[in-house]
């Protein structure tokens, strides 16, 4: 989930730094950089050489090719989806991300550590360069994040370590007029509507959960009794891509247990 827009998730990255800031030798802080360079690179470059050096000796991924030349790849195919996003096939783009991603050298735990003190949860930004966003979250035994959308993005979900407890759902409701969730018009705030579960996986380490912009955009993720580590990738389709939470009871409305009422919170 990602309940900033792409427009939000920059000024942050830019609340620590000033335009022009020389942040490494030859390298200074401008929207352009802000926009090419990843989370990772940007933080590595902030920290003192004495420190980067011994986190360097510290720090390291499992074997496999390098996070950046990785997404470089996937950023590649990202911008190609996004051209054509009225014929996009988000199927088999989400399939060829997948393939690439089993190249990836395993992730590094985050410099400063995981703070899931409050929510039980947290997570670190691996990778930013819009379109293509790669999160690395860690959950506490059971804790979860309720049911949620991907509005104008398409996601995939990795496990790492531990187990995660994945349901999905689409908006199915026929009284709902004029929705179109691919171009991300959906029930009005304050409607309630129907929402059926379409998918119930259980993630363990190099299992992937997938879900476009109208197939499983709903979803509800869960960490088992030992807690969980997993990859999550976005692919935006604009700069108004992000989610949001959702009203809902977990007791089915049907006889067969798939169908529950919702609405935006």
């Amino acid at each position: 989930m990602q309940f900033q827009t792409v427009d939000a998730i920059e000024s942050q990255l830019m609340d620590d730094h000033f335009l022009g800031e020389e942040i490494a030798p030859g390298v200074k802080i401008s929207r352009r950089n802000l926009v090419r360079m990843s989370a990772l690179a940007l933080g590595w470059l902030a920290l003192p050489s004495a420190l980067r050096a011994e986190l360097k000796r510290e720090q390291s991924g499992s074997s496999g090719e390098r996070i950046e030349v990785v997404l470089a790849e996937v950023h590649s195919l990202a911008r190609a989806l996004i051209a054509d996003s009225e014929g996009a096939n988000e199927e088999a783009y989400l399939q060829a991300v997948i393939q690439l991603l089993a190249r990836m050298e395993g992730p590094r735990q985050p410099w400063f550590g995981w703070d899931t003190s409050e929510r039980k949860w947290d997570m670190d930004t691996l990778w930013y360069s819009p379109p293509v966003i790669l999160y690395q979250l860690k959950f506490e035994p059971d804790a979860v994040i309720d049911l949620h959308d991907h509005r104008h993005y398409n996601g995939l979900i990795i496990g790492v370590e531990g187990e995660l407890n994945v349901r999905n759902f689409d908006i199915v409701d026929p009284s709902v007029n004029q929705a179109d969730l691919r171009r991300g018009k959906v029930p009005p705030k304050g409607a309630e509507f129907l929402i059926k579960q379409s998918a119930h996986q259980v993630l363990r380490p190099g299992k992937q959960s997938t879900l476009t912009r109208d197939r499983d955009n709903l979803h509800v993720v869960r960490a088992g009794a030992s807690g969980a580590t997993c990859l999550d990738l976005f692919t935006h389709f604009n700069r108004e891509a992000r989610s949001y939470s959702l009203e809902w009871k977990d007791e089915p409305i049907e006889k067969n247990g798939s169908g529950y009422r919702a609405s935006w919170r």
